[in-house]
């Protein structure tokens, strides 16, 4: 886990985070809160965290990208239950500007 890692003691960190709403990996984690507000502030936490990994001249890596809103019926590893924002969400449309509040 990254919380156990030591100070300064990679050279390169890589990470693909849950992207909100996306996959039902388990309630508590990362992508399942119930709004993308809540989503983005977990995600900077974890980086504020993941920060001081790297070595002075190391690197990090994270994977980060857009997702299209679309329906619960398509794909099994789809959630049981959508965040709320989430199902505001028309299907086809980009999700990426839900993640930063306009105001």
């Amino acid at each position: 886990m990254l919380f156990e890692m030591p100070d300064r003691s990679v050279d390169c960190l890589v990470t693909s985070p849950p992207y909100y709403g996306l996959r039902d990996h388990c309630p508590e984690e990362c992508g399942q809160e119930p709004t993308p507000v809540e989503s983005v502030e977990n995600l900077r936490a974890a980086f504020a965290e993941a920060r001081r990994v790297p070595a002075d001249d190391g690197t990090c890596w994270p994977n980060l990208g857009d997702g299209y809103a679309r329906g619960v019926d398509h794909d099994q590893r789809q959630p049981v239950v959508w965040p709320h924002s989430r199902r505001r969400v028309p299907p086809k449309n980009l999700l990426g500007n839900d993640m930063v509040p306009l105001a």
